[in-house]
């Protein structure tokens, strides 16, 4: 995929989750809390995302824990499946933190070695969710807790967000025509 492309999709889907982000209301609080209980779902997005991590595991090169990969998907099958059957309380937030990882890993490859002036812009993006990522994954429990304050106040922070969600957009736009 070509960097072009990747801004034009990256820029539909801020512009898309912010424009969104203007009907949510305060009674849709309880839908959220909802969707990060369930466990079918957890389980689901959970098996995709370990599915995919012990795919990219297992082709890794010779450098790369050559002589240790079978050790390690051993390792982190186990830990899935043990997560998977005793530790389910909010594995949907800890599955959705693997998927955006892989993903960032996909995205982050994308535009390796580029020398467009739009390459920063969409790093800095991308780092950015790693950061939220990392501390969802290891703190779950911690999306419950973000909720209250996200959909205080007739949901101003989650609009102020669909707000620079559009702006940010616009900004990809304007520097990949350039």
């Amino acid at each position: 995929m070509s960097v072009e492309c990747f801004v034009y999709l990256l820029s539909g889907l801020l512009t898309t989750c912010g424009l969104l982000a203007f009907f949510v209301q305060k009674n849709h609080q309880d839908a959220v809390y909802r969707f990060l209980r369930k466990d079918s779902y957890g389980l689901i997005f959970f098996a995709i995302a370990s599915i995919w991590f012990i795919w990219k595991l297992a082709h890794l090169g010779e450098a790369d824990f050559g002589q240790y990969k079978q050790w390690l998907i051993g390792i982190f099958l186990f830990v899935f499946i043990g997560c998977s059957i005793y530790w389910r309380d909010f594995l949907i937030v800890r599955a959705l933190a693997m998927l955006y990882m892989m993903l960032a890993d996909v995205m982050l490859d994308i535009g390796y070695m580029s020398d467009r002036l739009i390459h920063p812009l969409t790093s800095a993006l991308i780092y950015i969710g790693i950061i939220i990522a990392l501390f969802f994954g290891t703190y779950p429990y911690w999306a419950r807790d973000v909720l209250p304050y996200l959909f205080a106040k007739k949901c101003r922070l989650i609009k102020i967000a669909g707000c620079i969600s559009v702006l940010y957009s616009g900004i990809l736009l304007w520097f990949i025509r350039k």
